[in-house]
Formats: C-alpha cells, sequence, structure tokens
C-alpha cells in the first residue's frame, strides 16, 4: 500500500489552493486547510472524503498562527506534505505599486 500523505496547504480556500485540496483528497489520510477566512474553508471541508481535516484561520505571517499550525501537526503525526499557497493579491500597474509594501 502506498504512504497516504498528512498536507498542510496555505490558501487552501480559493483558486488554485482549492483545486489541489480536491485533486489531494482521495490520497490523504489528513488534512490541514489553512486561509484567511474560515466559511471557505468550512465549505471545503464538507466537500472532502478524508476524515481528519483540520482548518487553520489565519495569515502565517503571524506568529500565532504558525505555531498553531505547528501544534497541531505535531499532534496528528507529524505531515509529509506542505504546500504552501499562500499569497496576496495587488491588482495595480507595477510602475503604481508600492515597493515598500513588498
Amino acid at each position: 500500500m502506498s504512504q497516504q500523505y498528512k498536507v498542510v496547504i496555505t490558501g487552501a480556500s480559493g483558486g488554485i489552493g482549492r483545486e489541489i485540496v480536491k485533486r489531494l483528497d482521495k490520497k490523504a489520510e489528513l488534512i490541514i486547510l489553512v486561509g484567511l477566512i474560515k466559511d471557505p474553508l468550512e465549505n471545503l471541508k464538507k466537500e472532502l472524503q478524508t476524515k481528519r481535516i483540520f482548518i487553520v484561520e489565519g495569515d502565517i505571517n503571524k506568529s500565532h498562527v504558525r505555531e498553531q499550525i505547528k501544534m497541531l501537526a505535531q499532534r496528528e503525526g507529524g505531515i509529509n506534505l506542505l504546500i504552501n499557497n499562500a499569497g496576496i493579491g495587488d491588482y495595480f500597474m507595477f510602475e503604481e505599486q508600492n515597493p515598500n509594501l513588498v
């Protein structure tokens, strides 16, 4: 039997992250969904077949959110796959972007 994934995925609730989670669903024994807003994560969780799914709501730039992910992963026996899909949307022309915010 092949090893099942134990996944942490950031940016899980939208776009690419959501589709990655759906593809991993049948190959995972554990999924930790990380995102900024709880409702989309809860809705995604309802669509999945994996039994061990946990939600971490928050910005991974915050140390307490990273600590929550770490503690949850340790409690559940570790992870073997990290998908760091978190990002920000900056919808301005390159010339108009503030270089201090990068």
